[in-house]
C-alpha cells in the first residue's frame, strides 16, 4: 500500500514567439583574400603615407573602412535572437537538419523510416553532449592559473550572473542612451570636483629619485609593435575600422602605419583625436540590483584597438624604466608580471614561518 497518488492535471502552454531583430552585418568570409590584399598595397596609405600623426591616423582608419565596405558592406538582415551557444557548430547544424528530415516518418509511420529517424536522433544527441563537453574541457584548460576567469565561467556555467546587460525597460534606445550620458557624466563631474577641492600633501618621507629621468619614450621598431600586437587579445570594438581578426591576417602590410602612429604619437606627446573615443555600455553591477536606478550601472568602455597598443606600448616603457632603476616594490604583487596574490601569499607565509 502506498499513500503517495498520481495528480493528473492540463496545462495549456503557448510557444512564446520569437524575438527578431533587424541588424547590419557583414559577410567577412566572402572577402577575397588576394583581392583585398592587393586593394590594400595599392592604397594611399601604403603608397604615399602622411608624415603626421594625426594626419596618419585618418588615412588609415578611412581607407581600411572603404575597403570593408568594398568588399564585406554592411547589409541589413532580419534574424531571430536565440540564445548562444559556443559549443554550436557546423556538423551539429547538418546533424540537426537530418534529424528534421528523418521526423517525416511520422506521416508514412513506415518502421524502416522511424529507425533511420532513430539513429539521427541519437547521433544528434550524442554531437551536442560530446561539444559541450569538450567546451566546458577546453575553458576550464585555458583557464588554468587564471582564477577571475575560471570564476566567471564557472559562474556561466551554472547560470550565475547572467543579468549584467539588463537595461532599464520602457524607453526607446535614444532616450536610453541620453539618460545613461547624463548620469555618467554628472557622476564623473561630481567626481572631478571633489578631488579638486582636496589639498594634495607633497612632503615625502624617503629621498626623491636622483637617476636617470625618464623624459621621453624611445621608438620602437616593426618588431616590438607585432610582439605586442601578437600578445594582445584580439577583440574588436565598434570604433574599429576593420575587425581585429582581418588586422591579424594582413599585419604584414600595416605594421608600418601602425609602428609610424604610435611612434609619433609618443614622440610627440599626441594621443590621436581619434582614439579618445569609447562605446560606452553601462553593466548593471549585480544582478539582483534594481535596474531602474541607474546608479547601479557602471560604465564600460570600450576602446578601439589601436588606442590598446599604444597604451600598451606605454606600458612596456614605463616598466622597463622602473625595473632598470628599482623602482619598483620588492613586496607588489599586483599588475607585474610573475608576481600574483599566489606569491603575496607565499610572501607572508613564509615570513611566518621564519619569525615563528
Amino acid at each position: 500500500m502506498s499513500d503517495h497518488f498520481n495528480v493528473l492535471f492540463a496545462i495549456d502552454l503557448i510557444k512564446p514567439n520569437n524575438k527578431h531583430s533587424i541588424l547590419m552585418c557583414r559577410n567577412i568570409k566572402k572577402i577575397q583574400p588576394d583581392s583585398f590584399r592587393l586593394d590594400l598595397v595599392n592604397s594611399n596609405l601604403l603608397t604615399d603615407p602622411p608624415p603626421d600623426v594625426e594626419d596618419h591616423v585618418v588615412p588609415f582608419h578611412d581607407t581600411l573602412t572603404s575597403l570593408l565596405d568594398k568588399h564585406a558592406p554592411a547589409v541589413e538582415k532580419n534574424v531571430i535572437l536565440r540564445p548562444h551557444a559556443p559549443w554550436y557548430d557546423e556538423s551539429i547544424r547538418r546533424s540537426k537538419t537530418q534529424r528534421r528530415r528523418a521526423g517525416q516518418w511520422r506521416k508514412t509511420r513506415l518502421e524502416i523510416h522511424r529507425q533511420i529517424y532513430q539513429q539521427c536522433r541519437n547521433a544528434t544527441t550524442s554531437l551536442i553532449i560530446s561539444a559541450k563537453r569538450k567546451y566546458c574541457l577546453h575553458s576550464i584548460q585555458n583557464s588554468m592559473g587564471k582564477p577571475a576567469s575560471l570564476y566567471r565561467f564557472m559562474n556561466k556555467l551554472l547560470g550565475k550572473g547572467g543579468d549584467g546587460d539588463r537595461v532599464p525597460p520602457g524607453q526607446s534606445h535614444m532616450e536610453l542612451a541620453d539618460s545613461f550620458n547624463s548620469f555618467f557624466i554628472s557622476k564623473i563631474d561630481t567626481i572631478r570636483q571633489g578631488l579638486s577641492a582636496k589639498e594634495v600633501d607633497r612632503c615625502f618621507s624617503e629621498p626623491l629619485f636622483t637617476g636617470d629621468p625618464l623624459t621621453q619614450f624611445a621608438p620602437f621598431t616593426p618588431k616590438d609593435i607585432e610582439s605586442i600586437i601578437r600578445s594582445s587579445k584580439p577583440t574588436t570594438c565598434d570604433s574599429d575600422p576593420i575587425p581585429t581578426k582581418l588586422l591579424f591576417q594582413y599585419l604584414d602590410l600595416l605594421l608600418p602605419s601602425i609602428t609610424k602612429i604610435v611612434n609619433s604619437s609618443l614622440g610627440s606627446s599626441v594621443f590621436p583625436s581619434r582614439f579618445k573615443h569609447a562605446v560606452v555600455k553601462p553593466l548593471l553591477k549585480k544582478p539582483d540590483l534594481d535596474s531602474q536606478n541607474l546608479q547601479n550601472y557602471r560604465p564600460v568602455s570600450n576602446l578601439s584597438f589601436i588606442s590598446k597598443i599604444i597604451e600598451k606600448a606605454v606600458h612596456v616603457r614605463l616598466k622597463d624604466h622602473l625595473s632598470k632603476h628599482l623602482l619598483l616594490d620588492e613586496f607588489q604583487s599586483a599588475y607585474r608580471q610573475y608576481y600574483s596574490t599566489e606569491a603575496a601569499l607565499l610572501q607572508v607565509t613564509n615570513g611566518l614561518r621564519c619569525a615563528g
